[in-house]
């Protein structure tokens, strides 16, 4: 059993006035307050926040998105300027071409957000209109995430103010990727929102909505399906949502199955019984498929091997991605006790 890794320290989410200085004398002159277009009201939604700590050469970097249904449907995405242009002309100036702020959003289920922002692939079940094929940021570039209810969501305001991101050019001031989240919540009528203008650095903007919309900086995922095989769920921060999918108990202790509904693979863990100290065993997870099953070739999970002290358990074992039945398994130095495939 491995316990959590933290994070390595951030970037201060404190601007020196003399980087604000020198990037408002770069910016253009004046700073105005995002305005909201008029909005109707469609429904209770939910708004996050993603949140880079080392983005912006340190002043960090943020991305959002909207639940535009009451299932489980999503548009996301962020402007990434990926150029580190400090200025890139909007639409209808000198020097614009359609890409300057290399704006990018999709739609897709929430386990697909965190799957995008996480970094290692993109959407695989995005909706033909998303245009999202690639990432346009590293893996693990985005760290934390921060989400609000939403009681009177206004998805249309927000998909207007979505399609003109791309053509709006990039500021690193006054029209940077702060200020297009902004936009985008503020169209969507998240509540407890803070002006880019009294708060213009993204990391702060982003500590400080934490605050003010009350809620939990989660970390994301470390990983996602077949890219988390062999990790810890708890080191690769799969547990912020699991379900235990099935369970089977003998005189030995019980086995589960769990579930990541956050990086969609499951891990095993096992509750010894009393009176078991001391006792070896092992357990892992199965895949039923014997042949290559979406792109995973069949095999077995490593099995994890320790000695019961139930003063430290219960125990888990590492992750396995499974596109079809999936099974969880101990043994205690004989034949393996498995969960029914599921």
């Amino acid at each position: 059993m491995i316990t959590a890794l933290a994070r390595p320290n951030r970037p201060s989410r404190t601007l020196s006035a003399l980087i604000l200085v020198g990037l408002l004398i770069l910016s253009a002159l004046g700073l105005q307050t995002a305005q909201a277009p008029a909005a109707h009201a469609l429904g209770t939604g939910r708004a996050c926040i993603f949140f880079a700590p080392a983005g912006a050469r340190g002043l960090g970097h943020v991305g959002w998105a909207v639940r535009v249904d009451q299932q489980d449907l999503w548009i996301f995405g962020s402007t990434e300027d990926t150029s580190q242009n400090i200025i890139a002309p909007a639409a209808g100036q000198a020097g614009y071409y359609y890409d300057d702020n290399q704006a990018w959003s999709a739609t897709s289920s929430w386990h697909e957000v965190l799957a995008s922002f996480q970094g290692t692939q993109a959407p695989s079940a995005a909706t033909p209109d998303s245009g999202l094929t690639t990432i346009p940021h590293s893996a693990n570039y985005f760290e934390d995430y921060t989400c609000e209810d939403v009681p009177n969501s206004a998805v249309t305001a927000a998909k207007d103010v979505i399609a003109t991101l791309p053509t709006v050019g990039y500021g690193i001031i006054t029209n940077n990727c702060e200020d297009h989240a902004y936009k985008v919540l503020a169209a969507y009528n998240a509540p407890n929102l803070i002006a880019p203008v009294t708060d213009p650095s993204p990391a702060n903007w982003y500590g400080d909505t934490v605050n003010q919309w009350n809620s939990a900086d989660i970390t994301l995922p470390d990983c996602d399906r077949q890219n988390c095989d062999n990790q810890d769920p708890i080191q690769a921060y799969c547990t912020n949502v699991y379900r235990s999918i099935t369970s089977a108990s003998w005189p030995t202790g019980t086995i589960e199955l769990r579930w990541s509904d956050d990086c969609w693979t499951n891990w095993a863990r096992f509750t010894p019984a009393g009176g078991q100290d001391g006792v070896n065993v092992q357990i892992w997870v199965e895949r039923q498929s014997s042949t290559n099953d979406g792109g995973i070739p069949a095999r077995v999970g490593g099995h994890y091997s320790f000695t019961v002290n139930s003063s430290v358990g219960p125990y888990w074992s590492n992750m396995l991605y499974s596109p079809g039945p999936a099974r969880a398994c101990f043994s205690v130095g004989g034949p393996a006790h498995c969960t029914n495939w599921v």
